[in-house]
């Protein structure tokens, strides 16, 4: 206490100051720090990232909300990291909040692993998706995966139906309703990918390299929207790799999730694999964007995002130019206003 120590505090303010400028100047050896941010229920990001930062001898700063953090006080999002980059070296984010992750960027330059962003993108979950592809011998841009589940709400589905079509191959939609998925289905086009993705609705006709299976996001959902019906043992025995990033809805027959069991179990692992992999890249800096004429994350824009429940609503901090030349939300793809 200052009390007790005011007799002795010129002492101590003068010894500690040297202490201080010297742990500024020499910073080999400091372990590295990963500051974990999660607002919204998860199993496998939250224990793959813990395991993955131990594997690397990682450490881990607990920066959820929950975790006591002066936002509970009012402290804006915005200064909350810019305080956190003070302690970190890179943030990992689960967010219910879309584009979140970029602002983050924004603020504070540092890199970020995006674990999911709302409804909107996950990034981590795509790659392994893509890897699994590559592992299995399927040429990406060659390949055809047909896609079954919510495509509206889904950030996972999302992620990996612009992967595939970013490296040339096809997405079909398996959409026995046709309701979800024109505006995920012209992406592709809109964005200029290589790649395309179309929609079908009936599975049984589907030719495909791989089925992607996701469970209707019924926490983004409107209580009365109506799930697709639940995909059969002999629909889904037709592909040689079936995958779901778990967790399950009703979205599989329990014979179908005994058949695709081991082979969604073994995805957990390399999803892990794969987050502990993006980790030591974006630590070590060999992940960067290249494409800076097209992505500008730093650009102040007077442009804004038209999405109502997007964080770049009040003016977009980072655009993306589509192939038309006009501008969209890079957080969610939604036409800049």
């Amino acid at each position: 206490m200052i009390s007790i120590l005011r007799h002795d505090l010129s002492d101590v303010v003068y010894r500690l100051a040297d202490d201080v400028a010297s742990l500024e100047v020499h910073r080999d050896g400091v372990s590295k720090h990963v500051a974990l941010w999660i607002d919204e229920p998860s199993t496998r990001n939250r224990v793959s990232v813990a395991r993955a930062c131990s594997d690397l001898n990682f450490k881990i700063l607990d920066s959820s909300p929950s975790s006591g953090l002066s936002i509970a006080k009012g402290e804006s999002l915005q200064d909350t990291f810019m305080v956190l980059s003070r302690y970190t070296d890179l943030f990992a984010i689960r967010t219910r909040v879309v584009s979140l992750p970029l602002r983050i960027y924004a603020w504070t330059g540092l890199p970020v692993l995006n674990l999911g962003d709302g409804w909107n993108e996950h990034p981590s979950q795509a790659l392994s998706t893509l890897i699994a592809m590559h592992q299995s011998d399927i040429a990406s841009d060659k390949a055809t995966v047909a896609i079954y589940g919510d495509f509206d709400r889904s950030r996972t589905v999302r992620s990996v139906a612009l992967g595939v079509a970013s490296l040339g191959g096809t997405v079909i939609l398996v959409d026995p309703a046709f309701v979800n998925a024109p505006r995920l289905a012209s992406l592709p086009s809109e964005l200029g990918l290589p790649g395309s993705i179309s929609v079908a609705a009936d599975i049984s006709k589907v030719e495909a390299d791989m089925l992607y299976v996701c469970r209707p996001q019924r926490e983004r959902w409107n209580s009365s929207q109506a799930s697709p019906p639940p995909l059969r043992v002999q629909e889904v025995a037709r592909f040689k790799m079936v995958l779901h990033p778990l967790p399950r809805g009703e979205e599989l027959s329990t014979d179908a999730w005994e058949f695709i069991r081991e082979q969604a179990l073994n995805h957990v692992t390399r999803s892990y694999l794969t987050r502990r992999a993006l980790l030591a890249a974006l630590m070590s800096g060999a992940l960067a964007s290249s494409d800076e004429e097209r992505y500008q994350p730093n650009l102040p824009t007077n442009a804004r995002c038209s999405a109502d429940d997007c964080t770049f609503r009040d003016g977009c901090l980072a655009t993306l130019r589509l192939a038309s030349g006009t501008l969209c939300c890079s957080g969610c793809f939604a036409p800049c206003a």
